[in-house]
């Protein structure tokens, strides 16, 4: 009994505490299951906090890339658009913001929490809503410096305290799984404890299962927090690669409007430089290296010490702005204006710049126009013209100090008036509407305006009026400039009468009487009726200058004039040209023959004797005629001009005539003169433009055959005539000083023809013919000697000289001087046209010549005249006594050359023989050319 009551106790016992200890495992496993709902609400709370901070650092980060686009492309509309969704963007973080700060606070937070809410009021309130209020009021420049200067350093704060928020929730939501954990263990331990009396196996078994769940959720979990970073990873990469993107477009867009980007590490040195930005100043992409350097190396010594200072400044935080001008080295050492603005985009946790971003503008243009504009003002304000500029109404908008100066009135006066209060009255309406017309159709006018200055004086102005006009043409304002030319003014009208009419005598002068000639020629021709132009000049008038002095040169000038001027009819004209020098034109004469009255007047007028204090002067005149109208076969179409020339020339002939006298104009004597002066003109043409050449014509030994020497003979290939002989042209040359030009020609290439001979073998004497001006110039000689010594290979005697019979009968012992000295330089000289002139045994005697020639006619004549023939045995004869060598010119026939032989005359030339030819035939000529065989047989006389 005691033993089941003992065993009923115990088994009460028992039961009692297995139902205590069923109680415990019970109370365990309702722990054990609030321990695995805290767990989960752990994970569920944390992934939710974590996942609104991500949600916020992906707004920011937006935020971010809105704001480096708006520095870096700062045109107003894309501003404007990016400040429109920063401002949505703002919104967003602070509603998110709100959310987090309702249920996900922790303790731990707060500190960091306050910082940050007041970061992203400070964001709002200074400077993203006056950014937009700056936008408004289409203040970009502002809205620029804000985003520099505030929301982008505001957004930096912004995105260091979300970082840190983040940074303490995982760790919170690792300390509060940790104690989770704990709570866990705990609980299953005293359930163990309860339930271990009967039902181990069952305990075990749910603990293995509750030891797999726990670590089922904390698989979970540690997947579930390794996805949300994998997710926040995902996202930040794809922000990133947005942020390149957004890089990449900003980038393109600069460049593409015109501008270099460069992109600095702060921490290395290195430096990238776009295409542009090293196109703008001639490099090639390979030219530059990515090295900070390379930009350093290149600023303008003038300008490096600033730049480099701004650059530092700015990167040590001691500027707000990365912006100044400089002057880069371009690729060809010139040097370029460049505007360089930039920032800085990132930096490190404790805001160490590490990366630094701008653009590169050529301003080179900009800084031209600056220089101009600075130029401008300058010139406005001191120019010494008067500068008005008038809006399109008309109201003065500016004057410079000159204006003030010529008119009287002040800048403050002048402004807002119109031009009229300067009018002086003097102008008609007509002249101020063709003045408005010109400006509106041409944009300019200019012209002379009379004025009224402040003190109601009267002034002349000379003044240019410009439409200044905007880029599409379209007219702005009008720009005058003027000058005061009052004195100019009254001195031309003192001029005027200085420029027109003779100071001394008061006659009109040259000026004048061209003008009146020029209408009296207009009213000759309506009336049908003759005028004739007198050329008047005073015989002896120096001799009385120089005799009595000026004053009495010019009493004598004076009243010569008016006795002229009453020897005249009213409405005919007389002038002084100057010096001794008038001109009477005499009008409405019905023929030729109704002048003469008048002319002797004019001649009685000017041969009075004039009393000077006790002198007695007297001089008189010569006259040259010439009238109008004449012949048109003659002029038909003479001037006033020409009419002057023509009386002009008469009075020459009249001066030449014995003067005191008239002469009037021949029109074919005219003629003749300029047939003459075209003739020389045309030879000098010829000789510059090459159109003379020489031709060589042998001298021959008729017995033995050999050529002793050829002649240089010129010839004119006339670009219309053809080939011409010299007996066409050279005799117009004769006695001008062309001829001296022409002969130095023939003595030069007569030179370098010898010269080419001798490269090819032929050595043979050249002889050229010399005129008479030529020979007798002051310089003959010593231009033979130099134009000899520019040939220095020539050998003495390869050069001759023919001289006519005529010329050196002239002065024969001047001529003998210049042969000794041309035979002391190696030159022989020759007498030409023997028997053609009248030259005595005496000019034989005293010519130390060498050869003879006899005068071709003499030649060609002797078969068919006794005349001839006996001349030509003279000459021989005479040549004989004096030792001369004589060549026959003129040889025509072997009838010639056989007569010439009897007579002892060997030396020949002539058609007979060979005619002139050009110098590369010579040559072939000489080696083919053999002598008649009659001549080889014929005994020559002695002479």
């Amino acid at each position: 009994m005691s033993y089941l009551k003992s065993s009923t106790r115990l088994f009460l016992l028992v039961g009692v505490l297995s139902a205590l200890l069923l109680a415990i495992g019970s109370l365990g496993l309702y722990g054990i299951t609030q321990s695995n709902a805290a767990l989960k609400t752990v994970y569920q709370d944390r992934t939710v906090a974590i996942g609104l901070l991500g949600d916020m650092q992906h707004q920011l980060l937006r935020g971010r890339l809105l704001i480096d686009a708006s520095v870096l492309d700062p045109r107003p509309q894309v501003i404007a658009g990016n400040l429109a969704e920063l401002t949505s963007t703002a919104a967003v973080t602070s509603k998110t913001w709100a959310a987090y700060k309702a249920t996900y606070l922790t303790k731990e937070e707060e500190k960091l929490a306050a910082k940050f809410e007041q970061d992203h009021i400070n964001f709002e309130q200074q400077g993203l809503a006056p950014a937009v209020a700056a936008l408004r009021a289409n203040d970009i420049t502002s809205v620029q410096g804000l985003i520099r200067d505030k929301i982008h350093p505001l957004d930096a704060n912004l995105q260091l305290g979300l970082e840190g928020l983040m940074q303490i929730q995982l760790s919170v939501a690792k300390q509060e799984y940790q104690v989770a954990v704990d709570r866990y263990d705990t609980v299953r331990l005293v359930s163990m404890a309860a339930i271990a009396s009967g039902v181990l196996f069952a305990i075990l078994t749910g603990l293995a299962v509750l030891r797999a769940r726990r670590q089922e959720l904390m698989v979970a979990l540690e997947r579930q927090y390794h996805a949300d970073m994998a997710l926040q990873l995902e996202q930040k990469n794809k922000l990133l690669q947005a942020l390149e993107e957004s890089e990449f477009r900003w980038k393109f867009a600069i460049e593409g409007g015109g501008d270099g980007v460069w992109d600095r590490d702060l921490q290395t040195g290195q430096e990238s430089y776009s295409r542009r930005w090293k196109e703008m100043l001639g490099y090639a992409e390979d030219d530059i290296l990515p090295d900070h350097r390379e930009w350093e190396s290149r600023i303008h010594p003038d300008d490096m010490e600033a730049v480099l200072t701004s650059d530092a400044d700015y990167i040590a935080g001691k500027a707000s702005r990365y912006e100044f001008e400089y002057r880069p080295r371009c690729k060809d050492g010139s040097y370029k204006w460049i505007l360089s603005r930039g920032m800085i985009v990132s930096r490190d946790p404790s805001g160490k710049p590490l990366r630094a971003i701008g653009t590169h503008t050529d301003i080179t243009q900009r800084k031209k126009s600056e220089d101009a504009i600075r130029l401008a003002a300058k010139v406005f304000k001191h120019a010494l013209e008067g500068i008005m500029i008038t809006a399109l109404d008309g109201s003065i908008i500016e004057v410079n100090g000159a204006f003030t100066t010529i008119t009287g009135y002040s800048r403050d006066e002048a402004l807002g008036q119109n031009p009229r209060l300067l009018s002086s009255g003097r102008h008609s309406k007509e002249h101020y509407q063709q003045m408005w017309r010109d400006l509106t159709q041409k944009g300019i006018w200019v012209g002379e305006n009379w004025n009224r200055r402040k003190n109601g004086e009267i002034y002349a102005q000379a003044q240019k009026i410009s439409t200044a006009c905007d880029e599409k043409g379209r007219p702005l304002q009008y720009v005058c400039l003027f000058s005061d030319i009052t004195a100019a003014k009254n001195h031309e009208q003192q001029l005027e009468c200085i420029a027109r009419y003779d100071s001394l005598t008061k006659l009109p002068n040259r000026a004048l009487l061209g003008e009146s000639l020029a209408q009296a020629l207009m009213q000759t021709r309506r009336r049908g009726q003759h005028l004739a132009v007198v050329f008047i000049d005073l015989d002896g008038f120096k001799a009385v200058n120089d005799t009595h002095g000026h004053d009495a040169g010019d009493h004598l000038l004076i009243t010569v004039a008016e006795r002229m001027k009453a020897a005249l009819r009213d409405g005919d004209i007389l002038a002084r040209l100057g010096g001794d020098e008038f001109v009477a034109v005499m009008l409405d004469l019905a023929d030729v023959d109704a002048s003469a009255p008048m002319l002797n007047r004019l001649l009685v007028a000017a041969a009075k004797e004039i009393h000077y204090d006790q002198a007695r002067l007297q001089v008189s005149a010569s006259l040259g005629v010439a009238f109008y109208p004449q012949a048109i076969e003659q002029t038909p179409d003479i001037d006033a001009e020409q009419l002057l020339r023509q009386a002009d020339q008469a009075m020459y002939q009249a001066k030449q005539a014995g003067k005191n006298r008239y002469c009037i104009f021949d029109a074919e004597q005219d003629r003749s003169v300029r047939a003459y002066h075209e003739s020389i003109e045309s030879i000098r043409r010829a000789l510059v433009e090459q159109q003379l050449v020489l031709e060589y014509q042998p001298t021959v030994n008729l017995r033995t055959g050999e050529v002793i020497g050829v002649e240089a003979l010129i010839r004119w290939i006339h670009p219309q005539r053809g080939l011409l002989p010299p007996a066409i042209f050279l005799p117009m040359i004769q006695d001008h000083p062309l001829a001296i030009e022409v002969g130095q020609w023939v003595i030069e290439n007569a030179l370098l023809q010898i010269e080419r001979w001798q490269q090819v073998g032929l050595h043979i004497p050249v002889s050229v013919n010399i005129g008479e001006r030529h020979l007798m110039g002051p310089d003959f000689v010593q231009l033979l000697r130099e134009v000899l010594a520019t040939h220095p290979g020539i050998k003495p005697g390869s050069l001759g000289l023919e001289i006519r019979e005529a010329c050196a009968a002239d002065d024969v012992t001047k001529v003998s001087q210049i042969i000794q000295k041309c035979r002391a330089i190696g030159v022989e000289c020759t007498l030409d046209d023997f028997g053609s002139g009248s030259s005595s045994l005496t000019c034989l005697k005293k010519l130390p010549m060498k050869y003879l020639k006899i005068e071709q006619n003499f030649v060609r004549d002797m078969l068919g005249s006794s005349d001839s023939l006996l001349i030509l045995i003279a000459v021989l004869k005479l040549a004989g006594s004096f030792d001369l060598k004589v060549i026959a010119e003129g040889v025509e026939t072997v009838e010639h050359g056989l007569m010439l032989l009897q007579l002892g005359c060997e030396l020949a030339q002539g058609y007979g023989i060979a005619h002139p030819m050009p110098a590369d035939e010579l040559p072939g000529w000489i080696k083919q050319w053999k002598p008649d065989p009659a001549w080889g047989d014929v005994a020559m006389a002695p002479c």
